[in-house]
């Protein structure tokens, strides 16, 4: 972009990927930094924080819209897994020397290694937490949290009249059922339960300011070693140069800033 009228900032949210995990200097090797110089922004407000959930997401944004600082911006939203939930426990099943406060659960409640180490809940309730995880939060109901989390949040974009474009940094298998636009038989979940057919719902979502509805930016990456760091599910220097680009070229063909 060689002129623009106004200055522009770039906002960023989303989780390690956006935050730079892992890279030496993440300030300004991070997708942001370089998308920041892409799109000819005069900043960048990196908002994004390892290991977090949608709802952290979430929040972090309504944090920043109750800021008023709105104006002139263009919001990059990077989704991460929806498996991943934010809770507030109680004091009663914390080790003793947490704090009280939002955690963040994901996958990892079932890796005893980090359990023994620093888990903020308490040991001895670990087989109740995973019990809570592993049959409350199912594939299906995560999934359509995340549309309902997706489509909200772009509603609320458009109608502050806020630029954006959005991506899913990382996903494990969330897609319900499959590729598939049939609708479900009477014996499906949806049916079961009378809710809107997942399909319909995923359609709602608005494309014309998604990288893409059907690959996350690790699919996209795919398994060449040269964008991922060594013994690390985050992408290294030249991954991130490369994301910076997917998502310019993106918001540049669809004519989003």
């Amino acid at each position: 972009m060689d002129t623009k009228e106004t200055p522009m900032k770039l906002v960023v949210f989303g989780d390690s990927w956006a935050y730079g995990a892992d890279l030496e200097d993440r300030h300004h090797t991070n997708y942001a930094y370089h998308l920041k110089n892409l799109l000819g922004c005069d900043e960048v407000d990196n908002r994004a924080d390892a290991g977090c959930s949608n709802h952290s997401i979430i929040r972090e944004f309504l944090q920043w819209v109750k800021e008023g600082n709105t104006q002139d911006t263009f919001v990059i939203m990077g989704w991460t897994s929806p498996e991943r939930i934010d809770v507030f426990p109680d004091k009663s099943v914390l080790s003793p020397d947490a704090i009280q406060e939002w955690k963040v659960l994901g996958p990892w409640i079932f890796y005893k290694d980090v359990i023994k180490k620093n888990y903020p809940i308490d040991p001895k309730y670990q087989e109740h937490l995973e019990f809570a995880y592993a049959n409350l939060r199912t594939q299906y109901s995560c999934y359509v949290e995340w549309i309902n989390q997706v489509i909200l949040v772009q509603n609320m974009l458009e109608n502050l009249n806020i630029k954006h474009h959005m991506h899913q940094a990382i996903t494990f298998g969330h897609k319900w059922p499959n590729n598939s636009r049939d609708r479900v038989g009477k014996d499906s979940i949806q049916h079961q339960h009378g809710s809107i057919n997942t399909n319909d719902m995923w359609d709602m979502i608005n494309d014309s300011c998604f990288l893409s509805k059907d690959m996350s930016l690790y699919d996209l990456l795919g398994s060449n070693a040269r964008y991922w760091e060594h013994m690390s599910q985050h992408p290294n220097v030249e991954g991130h140069e490369t994301i910076a680009q997917l998502l310019h070229n993106d918001i540049k063909v669809k004519n989003l800033i």
